[in-house]
Parts: structure tokens; sequence; C-alpha cells
């Protein structure tokens, strides 16, 4: 009999209980043994009552429970287990890991240096797909913790020893299942494909060999306690299963206890908290055990999220963002793991099935729409995502019958198709009309019904071409109704009782001016060859009118007064059309416009008309503007510099004044009506003084000067240096139509002589004077002509004037002077790109020098008889102009929105303070925009542009003009 000097040897297969063998080995001391003898009939051992177990003896281990159990005691402080060599061994190691194919298949050979009798397990991971294999009483040996063996399925080996266990981990290239065998003192571990995996499942991790780490301490009751087998016939597969029985428990300690049962990592963030109950009724296996938990987890508001290997607990909020799992397709996840699943859809659109799906989703977990492939992103548990994959299955169902073309042959496609359509849409259903394309221009539904589905709507596109309407309908049901009421409707024209038809027709445009447009089309109509005036005026008996296009007043309308047989008088009778066809060209056919209406009046048989319709589906199509941003900076830089001495005696005797001095008068300083002081405006105040004590009644003037008595010296020492700059900076911006001119203009409107008269009457005495006027823009003015070409640049014919009227001549008696600079060109330039135009305008210098003579040229003391001055004058125009293509209303809005709330910022700044003193404090500013729907959401607007002029005189640089 032999005996444990150490009781923490003693090996605990998988079938003991791991917290039975933990109980036992801390109530054993270092030096006490107990015998346990088997007092029951073991049958492995043969033996009978008092028998001890021998080396021979190998006995069965429920036998061995049973005593354990029976015979142990809380004065019992170690436990020996008898040397059966199945149960006390020295531990086998790996000697050799090869690779090799085995009926076709990847497998690994385990070779260990002793006997051994080994009982591996195994559990599997998706992503990344890995097996990992638990060698239980095997060591690592002189193995390396990495084999290099890459063989089909198999990327790599690493080991790992835990314990008294080797965990050996199989990287794969793609998931798959595993089978063991042995072969002698070798474990053989076949790969079998991942269909397999479903119908075998892979034996996991019984209990963890993880050494004495301390048992959870959440509930009196026992953890996770194994089931021993009962029997090997009634339990077959037992073997690793557990039974849950937590009460209350905290949550961090269950997570313990289930990385303790499946040998993984398991992470619980600080931010979970909380108890939790979780039970089985019968034994379940460790992966079971972990859906369990993951499900429980879920109730109380938290995730299990496998991530790089390892479980995270975290709140449900929080799941979405950690989780690395992404498929796409088919979801093949299962469980409670939170996944991101792709699903790409065929037939229906995304957008409609988000308020589908919504309430279906966890409210923690999201559902977006990713428009371009048509896709749907979902984060949920990967089992609600198996629901909503059979769901979308479902709904992506093609709806629509395909697209049938329905050829007419006696009405007209453009006329015929918005009839058609309002008839559909009054049954409830949405239906668009498509016109035909045209180059340069989108070809999107210009109708459909308010809310109608786009996926479930009619389309009709009428095609001038061939004279035909192509239908696209959701059902065959629609797409019937919608080819019986053309067919009802293609039908000829209503033959008057002279034998004659209507051939008046009224088309209503939607974007074209109808006055404009006429003339165009009499043109095209005269260039017909083999027309003649033969159809002109044969209408004298009705008229139909035919209303083509998409407005209210629009559709198929008969407006035929008839009267019976007799052929009496109608809305157009014979001689009104023939009189209204005097300046028609002679052809087949004339052409009225109505500008109140908007629309056409045709008169032309029906050949003609078809022709002349197809011609105006194609031009009275929507037409571009152009937004042109502009920025106009004027740049003045003025400088001018007077040194000089004058001298003046004055004296009085009697009313006689006598002044003795030099006047000189600043050209460089006087220019623009300011004019600086001189000598002589003393002797004006003298003049105007109070004869009484010979005082001025006003100050002699700017300078030194003194007065004394009856008479008196002034001295003026002028020495003045000045620096002027402005600037004048506009930045309008203005939006057009293609081809037509804009024009902006800020200033004032004067008035400029432009003839004088006089009248003589009979009294030669009476003269009656007059002059005419005429008013002139004074200001800035921009004119701008865009032009889009085929190619989407734009060509641009800008005028541009800056004026103002020179200061003093408004009174003249010829009329006011005005400066005037202009630029006027023909640029061509990209969409949204920027153009310059000006430069320097003008740089001028003066000098001058006026003195005494004789006097003023004695050196230095000459300085005191002579006034010297300079000036210099710089201007510099420049404008900058960048025109941006606008095709679409979104983009109209984006534009208006944006100048209107820069606007309003800018009234926003300015605004004054509220005042306790003043209470009148009234709000001038405009209303905020209200915010648009999410399908009104306005494209960004281009970038700013940035004025590039800085420098010296500039008090703009910086300045931007699109946002402020």
């Amino acid at each position: 009999m032999s005996k444990l000097t150490n009781p923490r040897q003693v090996v605990v297969f998988m079938e003991f209980s791991h917290n039975l063998a933990r109980r036992i080995l801390t109530l054993a001391g270092p030096t006490a043994t107990v015998e346990i003898a088997c007092r029951d009939v073991c049958p492995m051992a043969r033996a009978r009552v008092n028998n001890p177990f021998s080396a021979a003896s190998q006995p069965c281990l429920r036998c061995l429970m049973h005593h354990v159990l029976k015979h142990w005691g809380q004065t019992a402080t170690a436990v020996t287990l008898l040397g059966a060599a199945t149960m006390v061994n020295a531990q086998a190691a790996i000697s050799a890991i090869t690779g090799l194919q085995k009926d076709g298949r990847d497998a690994v050979r385990i070779e260990f240096n002793g006997a051994t009798d080994v009982s591996p397990s195994s559990f599997l991971m998706q992503s990344p797909p890995r097996i990992a294999i638990d060698l239980p009483g095997i060591q690592t040996g002189n193995m390396a913790s990495t084999v290099p063996l890459a063989q089909g399925n198999i990327k790599g080996i690493r080991l790992a020893a835990a314990g008294d266990r080797t965990r050996m981990v199989l990287e794969l290239a793609e998931a798959a299942n595993v089978r063991t065998s042995r072969e002698g003192n070798a474990l053989l571990l076949t790969l079998e494909p991942d269909s397999a995996a479903s119908t075998q499942p892979a034996v996991v991790l019984a209990q963890a060999k993880t050494g004495d780490a301390p048992a959870p301490e959440a509930a009196p009751r026992k953890r996770a306690a194994a089931t021993p087998e009962s029997s090997k016939e009634s339990q077959p597969t037992a073997r690793g299963n557990v039974t849950l029985d937590f009460a209350n428990a905290e949550i961090d300690a269950v997570a313990r206890t289930m990385a303790t049962i499946t040998g993984s990592n398991v992470v619980v963030d600080p931010r979970v908290k909380g108890t939790m109950t979780l039970t089985s009724t019968t034994p379940v296996s460790p992966a079971q055990a972990m859906r369990l938990f993951s499900t429980q987890l879920r109730t109380q508001g938290f995730a299990l999220v496998e991530s790089n290997g390892m479980y995270v607990v975290l709140p449900e909020a929080e799941a979405k963002l950690q989780s690395s799992a992404v498929s796409a397709g088919t979801p093949r996840a299962t469980g409670g793991q939170i996944v991101t699943q792709i699903f790409r859809l065929t037939h229906e659109n995304a957008n409609n099935l988000v308020p589908v799906l919504r309430p279906l989703i966890s409210p923690n977990n999201t559902i977006n729409v990713n428009a371009s492939t048509n896709s749907l992103v979902i984060t949920d548990y990967a089992d609600n995502l198996q629901r909503l994959a059979r769901i979308i299955s479902s709904l992506d169902v093609s709806n629509a019958t395909g697209v049938e073309v329905v050829r007419l042959r006696y009405a007209v496609a453009s006329d015929l198709a918005p009839l058609v359509a309002r008839l559909l849409e009054s049954g409830g259903s949405g239906t668009a009309i498509t016109p035909q394309g045209v180059p340069g221009q989108p070809n999107v539904p210009v109708a459909a019904a308010a809310g109608a589905n786009e996926g479930y709507r009619t389309t009709l596109v009428p095609e001038p071409r061939s004279n035909a309407i192509i239908v696209r309908a959701a059902n065959p049901a629609r797409l019937a109704l919608a080819k019986t009421l053309i067919e009802q409707l293609d039908q000829p024209p209503t033959t008057r009782a002279d034998g004659g038809s209507g051939n008046i027709f009224v088309v209503y445009l939607k974007n074209a001016d109808a006055t404009k447009l006429a003339v165009t089309l009499r043109a095209a109509l005269a260039a017909l060859p083999g027309q003649s005036n033969a159809g002109a005026g044969g209408a004298g008996g009705g008229a139909m009118a035919s209303a083509g296009g998409l407005s209210a007043n629009q559709g198929m309308q008969s407006i035929n007064n008839a009267q019976g047989a007799s052929g009496g008088n109608s809305l157009a009778s014979g001689p009104t059309i023939n009189a209204a066809g005097n300046n028609q060209p002679s052809t087949g056919g004339q052409i009225q416009a109505d500008p109140a209406t908007n629309s056409l009046i045709i008169s032309a048989p029906e050949p003609v008309y078809r022709e002349l319709r197809a011609v105006i589906d194609k031009l009275d199509q929507r037409r571009a503007q152009v937004f042109v941003e502009s920025l106009i900076a004027e740049v003045r830089a003025d400088r001018a510099a007077d040194f000089g001495i004058q001298w003046q005696a004055l004296g009085r005797h009697g009313s006689t004044v006598g002044v003795v001095g030099t006047n000189y008068r600043s050209p460089s300083l006087s220019e623009g009506g300011a004019v600086t002081p001189n000598i002589f405006d003393f002797a004006a105040q003298f003049l105007g003084a109070n004869r009484t004590g010979w005082k001025p009644t006003m100050a002699p003037g700017t300078g030194f000067n003194l007065l004394l008595g009856s008479n008196a010296l002034g001295i003026m020492a002028n020495f003045i240096q000045s620096t002027g700059a402005g600037n004048v900076l506009s930045t309008p911006t203005l939006l057009t139509l293609d081809n037509e001119e804009a024009k902006f203009i800020v200033g004032q409107n004067v008035p400029m002589v432009t003839g004088s008269y006089t009248n003589t009457g009979s009294n030669t005495n009476s003269v009656n004077p007059f002059q005419t006027y005429d008013r002139k823009d004074v200001g800035l003015t921009l004119r701008v002509r865009p032009q889009i070409s085929e190619d989407g640049t734009i060509k641009l014919v800008i005028y541009q004037e800056t004026s103002n009227v020179v200061p003093g001549t408004l009174g003249n008696q010829a009329g006011p002077t005005t400066n005037k600079r202009a630029i006027e060109s023909s640029v061509l330039v990209n969409d949204g790109g920027i153009v310059a135009l000006g430069g320097l305008m003008e740089d001028a210098y003066q000098s001058t020098e006026d003195k005494v003579p004789v006097l003023g040229d004695v050196p230095v003391v000459g300085n005191l008889f002579k006034t010297r001055g300079r000036s210099l004058s710089k201007t510099n125009l420049m404008v900058f102009l960048r025109p941006v293509i606008v095709r679409d209303a979104p983009s109209t809005e984006s534009y208006s929105l944006d100048r209107y709330e820069m606007m309003r910022a800018t009234q926003q700044a300015t605004q004054p303070e509220a005042s306790v003193v003043l209470p009148i404090n009234p709000s001038s500013l405009p209303p905020a925009v209200p915010a648009r729907p999410e399908a009104w959401s306005r494209p960004a607007p281009p970038p700013p542009m940035i004025n590039p002029i800085a420098g010296e005189g500039s008090d703009y640089s910086g300045t931007t003009f699109t946002r402020p």
C-alpha cells in the first residue's frame, strides 16, 4: 500500500468532481494519512469486503467515489489514493507532433514519451477559426510553444501548459470539426469538414483543471457540479456535462465560473454590477452553459461579446461597439452573440424595410441603410438576426411585372400619357410620368402621387419617336388596367357632320416661354419641304384641343363646339384662323402663343402636329441656372506732404487796412475740395472784426499767429503730412437662367444736363430759359450673361463699372463730373472655377514748390520763404467671379438659404443691446429658416471664395462672401 507525502499530487480524473477535489485537498494536512478500503464488491478488482486496494486491483471509479464520500469526515486531514496505475501515475509528456493525411483529410499525430491513458476534450471557436484541445495529465515536455506546422487547413499549432494539463490550439484557415482516436501510445486528431460539425458535435472540456483556484463565493449551494457517470450504458455522452445551480450569485463570480468550465477568458466590464440566478435542471455541456449565461445577461441589460478570442461582459448599449463579428449574406452565427450582419437586397428598397424591422430589433442595437448598394446593416443578437433574415427573405421579392411597350395608332404619346397617369392616380396608387430624356438633363419622374412608394407605383414614359408609351407596373393587374385605358383612349379623332375632323391643338408649356417658342416653331415649320396652306383654314366646323404637359389644366380635352350637322360657328372658325394666319409662313400649320396661360395653339394636320409635339417636348425642359458669386474690390492709396512758412504783417489806419506777406496754397492738399489755409485768410478775418479794440471775431487760422494792438504780425508754419486709403468692396450674388442676362446696380441716379433752350416770346423782354436733364446711374454696376456649353463649361459675358461723382462738381452749371472705371470682357470658365479681371488702373505722382523769388533761393534761410508739397496716388480695381451651375431645385434652395442665413447672421450681430433706459428694443431680425425633413436635406454649398487682395491700405484681408 503506497502513501503520498504531498497530498496535492493526487491526480483527479475528469469524472471526479472538481469542487470535491478542492475541498479534499484543502482539508488535507501535510503529514497525516487516511487509508480508505473498498467495503463493497468491486467488479474491476474482483475483491470483496476488507480487501484493500493493491497496485493490480484496478478499482472502478464509481466504487472509489462511493467510499471516499462514505468514509471521509471532518477529522481527516489527508487522503491517500492507493497506488493504482490509473490513479497515481507520473505525468507523461509530448514527445513529437507531426502532420499527415488520413483518408484524404488533414490529421495531426501526437506522440507521448510514456504510458498514458489521456482523455482529451476540445471546443471550437468560429472567429477566428480554431480548435482548442485539452490534454489532462500531459506536460509539454521539450516542445516549443509554437509548432511550425502548415498543412492544408492547418495554419499552425500553439502549446500552453496550465497546471497539470496542456492545451493545444490548432489555427485553421476555415472552421472544421475534430475527431480523436488512439494509435498505440499516440493520439491522432483528424479534421472533419464543417458540415460534419452539425451532426457530430465536438467534445467540450468538461471541467477546467486550474490547480487550486478558489471557488466562487456566490451562494451557499453548490455552484457548478459535474454529474458522474451512473452507467456507461445510460449516459454514454454525459462526460464533461455540468449542472448549473446559482442563486443570487454575483455576475462577476458566475463569469469566473464560466471561464473555468469552458476554459476561455471572460472579462467583466466594471460597469456590470448585480446578481443573477442561473440553474439547469439537467446536465448541460459547457457550450450550452455559456449560452444560458448569455441569455440571462440579456434579460438584465447586459451582453456577452466574443472579441479577439475572449468573452467580454458589458452593458448592452456598448455591445455593438465591441463586437468584431461581421458577416454578409445568410447569417451563420447563432446564440446570444452580438453580430453585425449585412443584408443585400435584390428587389425591395432598403429604406422601405427600416420601419418594418426597427420594432423587431433590440432598442440598444442599430439598423442602418446603405443607399448606394441598397443594403441593410443590422447589429443585433445572432439568434434574432436569424429571424430577421427570414423576414427579409420573404419581403425581398420582385413585385414588378417588367416593362411593356404599348404602341399608339391615333393618339399622341405625349398627350395621352399624362391623362392615363391621372386616371391611375385616382385609383389610389402612385403613378409617375417620366418625360423623354434630353441630353444634358436628368431623366427623372415629373409626376407622382404624394407619398406613393416608388417600388409599387406605375410608371409611364412617352416615347415620341415611335409614338409609344412605355409602361412599368407593380403587378399584372395594374399593368392590365393601364393597357386597357390606353387602348380605350387611343381612338381616331371625332368626325364632324361634314366629314372633317378637328385639327386645332393646345399645348401647355411647363418651362419654356410660349411667345419665344412659337417664333422658333414657326421658323422650323416653314423649313419643312412640301408644306402648303391647304390645311390651315379647314377648321370651320369644330376644333380639337389637346393639352400636353403635366399641369393641373393639362390633359386631352375636347373643345368641339359643332352645332349639329349644320356646322355652326365654333370657338375657332375657319375665317378666324385664316385671319390669324396672315402673318404665318405658307406651311401646313399655324402656331400662336397665348401668354396668359403660357400655351401654344397649333393648327395643323395630325402628322405635322406629331412632329411639332416631339420638338416641343424636347425644348420644353427645365433650364439650368447659373449662380454667380462675385467680389469687386477697388483699393485706393493716397499720400501727401506739405512743408512751408508764410509771413504776414497787418496794419490799420482809420478805414484803411494794409497787408504785407506771402500767400501759398498747397496744390497737393487742395484737391478734392479741401484747401489748405493761407495767410490772406487773416486779412479777411480782420476786415470782418469788431472795430472796437481792433479785435478779430475769429482766430487767424492754422499756425502760429501774433496779434498786437492795432497791428498784427502773423506767422503760419505749415508742416502737414496726410495719408488716405479707400476701399470699395462689394460682393454681389446673382442667380440667372442659362443664356439670360442678370444685372446688379448699387449707387445713385444723378441728373445730367443734356441741353438748354431759351424761348423768346412776342415781348422781346420776355425770356424763358430752361434746361433738359437725363438721369444716369452712378455707383457699382455688374452685368453678366452666362451660357452653359455641352461639356459643362460656362461662357461669361461680363460688364462691370464703378463710377462716382467728383466732389464739388454736383452744382456745376454744365453738370457734375464723374469718375468711371469699367471692365468689359468675355471669358470661359469651368463649373465652380474662379476668374479674375482687372489690375492696376492708376499710379500718379505729383511734386510742387512755391517760393518768394530771390529770398526762397537763399540757402537755409530760403526755407522760410517757400512751401513744398508732394503727393502719390494708386488705384487698383479687381473683379473676381465664380459661376456654379444649378440644375435642380434642392441646389437652388441650398444657395438661397445660404444667402439668407448670412444676411440674418450679419443683422443679428448688429442688433442693439437691450436697454432699461430705452425700453423700446424691437427686434428687426428676419425669421429663422424652419427645420426641413430629412428628404429635403440641402447639398453642401461650395467652399467660400477668399478675398485674394491684401496690401497697403486694405482692411478686408481674409474676407469671405459665401458664409459670414
